[in-house]
């Protein structure tokens, strides 16, 4: 996936595939045509390749440091194959829960999208097409940084979880990584797949830090940081109604 966008985004045939997004785009005030390739790669990639993508797109000058940031509240997700096959399918054991709290925390992205004024922008200059050896050798240390911050958060979650009682265990492992905080939140019962969509909106120190290490110094993430604050009770009270019946009739 991080090889994947950064071709994608920087090959101008992308805007085929992304053609349904650039409404999405224009509603959050980024008219760059480049905009919707990064919210393609987000809705299928998750949080990283997002990011790495927005990076990339600011490094060749399609995307302005300000028009990134404005994107990467809808980007800053999951992506479909952890929260259906592994939240969904794995921890809670319904492929349907699994849909639906992809469903509920992409439409929280896209509504807590940071809407700026469009601004008109030079054409950015012909950068050279990519080398595939650059690419790999790219990818694999953004691949390292991103293993370590989950290797070091993990550990802390999990010693977090044998320590504290499990009310706090569960809380503490949500704030600080997604896959720990889903894996304790799916065995509290009847309200697990609640608190998986909690932990999945919050998403976690470790992954707003891996976006951090990610995105050029010129990105805030000002727009990230103060939509989160929306994206919990948008994709909660979405997930609720999303449910046909109720939580506990769907167990």
């Amino acid at each position: 996936f991080l090889v994947v966008s950064s071709l994608l985004v920087q090959c101008p045939a992308g805007d085929l595939l992304a053609i349904p997004l650039r409404p999405a785009a224009w509603c959050i005030g980024v008219q760059a045509p480049c905009a919707a390739r990064v919210l393609l790669i987000g809705l299928f990639g998750g949080f990283a390749p997002a990011a790495n993508a927005a990076a990339q797109a600011v490094r060749t000058g399609q995307l302005t440091p300000r028009q990134a940031d404005a994107l990467l509240p809808a980007c800053v997700c999951s992506g479909p194959s952890f929260v259906v096959l592994t939240v969904g399918q794995t921890l809670l054991h319904s492929t349907e829960l699994g849909i639906l709290l992809f469903l509920a925390q992409g439409s929280a992205g896209y509504l807590t999208g940071a809407e700026q004024p469009a601004t008109c922008t030079a054409p950015p200059p012909e950068a050279p097409p990519p080398q595939l050896t650059d690419l790999l050798t790219n990818a694999t240390m953004a691949y390292l940084k991103l293993c370590g911050f989950v290797l070091f958060f993990r550990m802390l979650a999990t010693g977090v979880g044998a320590v504290f009682p499990p009310a706090v265990g569960t809380v503490c492992a949500m704030l600080l990584e997604v896959c720990s905080g889903c894996d304790l939140a799916a065995r509290t019962g009847p309200w697990g797949s609640l608190l998986c969509c909690a932990a999945l909106s919050v998403q976690g120190l470790s992954v707003l830090l891996q976006v951090r290490a990610l995105c050029p110094p010129e990105m805030t993430l000002r727009p990230l940081l103060a939509g989160r604050l929306l994206h919990l009770p948008f994709s909660v009270g979405l997930f609720w109604l999303l449910l046909p019946q109720g939580e506990q009739s769907v167990f």
